[in-house]
């Protein structure tokens, strides 16, 4: 059997196909060259000491006051919240207020049915009558015994009357002085038990219990109708006072020492509301758990036009620094592990070593000797003190910096 082979290829034709193959790699090795040797001819005269100058862009050293800001937000929170609670036990007879209304202390919220408790207080009242009465006899029985034993006593002098007489008169007034201490100690105690009842009726009035110089306050629930029957200690409404409202927010150990009470503190609410408040007070201590501690900010509320539990961002200061010298953040570089910037004088660019002070939204507060003019915002890294530069645009004095910390301490 025989098979069909194809002819050996010429020398000829095996050659131009190694040229081929070869020609690939050289078009690729080439094409780099030209690459490396254009990058090379725009690098030359950075690497041949900056035989050009570098673009870069600058912004204007200020001298001005400069604040350290921290942004907290949290929940307006009532200044006082209380459950007022049944503090005896029946059936309610009224309900005088509802959701929103204004109280005072002297306010009646609700009434129960003290029926039980006004028939209570009537029996102590008897009890009480009763025992002032033995009391009352218990003090002539006194009195009657102090004057025998005097008489004895006197015929006792004369001869008249004997030991034997004598002993049973001083024997009566003990029993007269012993039978008055029981009678005061039962007049005490139906008068106690009076007063217990009497409150028990007073106690079917509903009332909150604060103090009149604390103000009005709002019903923010209800938890009780008419008819209703209730047990001591069911609740059934709910006060809050919202003049001032309280926003709580918690602070880290390196914000902690820049709080205290009696500073301002700016508040934006959900709509865009401005508000002032208030630091009212600062927790003396830091919460085991978060390593945080608690600070409350106050906001007036006299019309009551803002409502607990919305939602508000607080700028406060936490420090500020008069007549600084300050410059974006941005521009700040290290070179040999030193903070420093480029001051700008002509076309020569002059590092100066700085020491940041404060730091506060894109800006930054430095102690530097002689810094003033111009930074550069842009292109510092490829820079070295005395390179020529050339200005190509000015990045303002307010650089976003959005890795920088809002608040940096003294170095």
């Amino acid at each position: 059997m025989s098979t069909d082979t194809p002819p050996p290829a010429s020398p000829a034709r095996r050659a131009i196909g190694v040229a081929k193959w070869l020609a690939i790699p050289l078009a690729i090795g080439a094409l780099a060259a030209g690459r490396w040797f254009f990058a090379a001819e725009e690098e030359g005269p950075r690497r041949r000491g900056g035989e050009g100058p570098t673009p870069v862009e600058v912004a204007d050293v200020e001298v001005t006051d400069l604040s350290a800001m921290r942004e907290l937000t949290g929940t307006l929170e009532p200044s006082a919240e209380v459950v007022v609670a049944a503090e005896v036990a029946g059936t309610v007879e009224a309900v005088n207020v509802d959701l929103s209304d204004t109280v005072t202390p002297a306010d009646v919220l609700a009434t129960l049915d003290g029926r039980d408790y006004r028939q209570a207080a009537a029996a102590t009242r008897a009890q009480l009558a009763v025992a002032r009465a033995q009391a009352e006899a218990a003090e002539h029985a006194l009195g009657t015994a102090q004057r025998t034993l005097e008489r004895t006593e006197a015929l006792g002098e004369r001869g008249v009357a004997s030991q034997a007489r004598l002993d049973e008169a001083r024997a009566a007034l003990n029993a007269a002085r012993a039978a008055k201490a029981v009678a005061d100690a039962e007049v005490a105690r139906a008068r106690a038990a009076h007063s217990d009842a009497q409150l028990d009726v007073e106690r079917t009035r509903v009332r909150g219990r604060w103090s009149e110089e604390a103000g009005a306050r709002h019903v923010a629930s209800r938890q009780v109708d008419e008819g209703a029957r209730v047990s001591v200690g069911d609740a059934l409404f709910t006060l809050i006072d919202t003049d001032p409202l309280v926003l709580a927010v918690m602070v880290t150990p390196e914000d902690y020492e820049r709080f205290a009470v009696g500073q301002r503190v700016a508040l934006r609410g959900p709509t865009g509301r401005e508000m002032d408040g208030r630091v009212a007070r600062v927790a003396p201590s830091f919460d085991p758990e978060s390593r945080q501690a608690r600070v409350e900010i106050e906001v007036a509320n006299p019309e009551g036009a803002i409502p607990p539990g919305a939602f508000v961002r607080s700028r406060a200061v936490l420090r500020t620094l008069e007549d600084a010298t300050v410059i974006p953040a941005v521009a700040l570089t290290r070179r040999d592990g030193q903070q420093v910037v480029f001051a700008v004088e002509g076309e020569v660019a002059r590092m100066v070593p700085v020491e940041p002070l404060l730091r506060s939204e894109g800006r930054v507060a430095v102690r530097a000797e002689g810094l003033s003019g111009r930074v550069v915002t842009l292109g510092h890294q490829r820079l070295s003190d005395g390179a020529a530069v050339r200005v190509t645009g000015s990045s303002g004095a307010a650089v976003a910096d959005a890795d920088a910390d809002p608040a940096e301490p003294d170095g």
